[in-house]
């Protein structure tokens, strides 16, 4: 029996699984998401917002399905919101004397929908042949956008707003906006990765 030259190099170069188990990879989106808030006011702890998205980036980089890249982004933006809206609890249950059972379910619901967003965005970055910073942060924008209007509007959590006492990057709100220092905040962080992923295959 004679083997091609592709069988051939497949026994002596046996495919390894490439990425992290899929439950670890969801883990850590779920966290990555979960930590930006810490990145806008009362904390401001603003390089957050370069490491979080810079995680989701190199997370959705090794080759893989769209389902799973789909599960990966749903997982950060169930995190995102979850933590980051969290104070639309205390609205539920307080105010709104919602047993803190259903406002908890409310709470979960709201981020797994919000968390779509994300999803769709992992699953259109999979699908591209060029997947790289500028497309990643240019289908960050357009998520965002998409959040100021679509379902009534939920303009919140956008990365640019973590910059706002950093001068070297807000400056650009006046000119361009909000979207203009999300950019080109969400395009360092997928940068940043992209040399580290290079100098590691050096």
């Amino acid at each position: 029996m004679r083997l091609s030259t592709v069988d051939l190099q497949k026994r002596l170069n046996p495919d390894k699984p490439k990425g992290l188990p899929i439950a670890l990879t969801v883990l850590i989106a779920l966290l990555a998401g979960a930590v930006f808030i810490f990145a806008l006011a009362p904390y401001g702890i603003w390089p957050l917002a370069l490491v979080s998205p810079a995680i989701l980036y190199a997370l959705l980089m090794p080759d893989m399905s769209g389902k799973r890249a789909f599960l990966i982004g749903q997982a950060y933006g169930t995190g995102l919101w979850c933590v980051g809206a969290f104070w639309l609890y205390t609205s539920i249950h307080v105010y709104g004397d919602t047993p803190a059972w259903l406002a908890l379910i409310m709470i979960a619901l709201m981020g797994l929908g919000m968390g779509l967003f994300h999803g769709f965005l992992a699953l259109v970055f999979n699908r591209m042949v060029g997947r790289q910073p500028l497309s990643f942060a240019a289908l960050w924008i357009l998520q965002e956008w998409l959040k100021t209007w679509l379902f009534t509007g939920f303009p919140w959590l956008f990365v640019g707003y973590a910059f706002t006492e950093q001068y070297w990057l807000s400056s650009l709100a006046p000119v361009a906006g909000v979207f203009a220092v999300s950019f080109v905040a969400v395009l360092l962080a997928a940068s940043l990765v992209e040399l580290l992923r290079r100098v590691a295959d050096i």
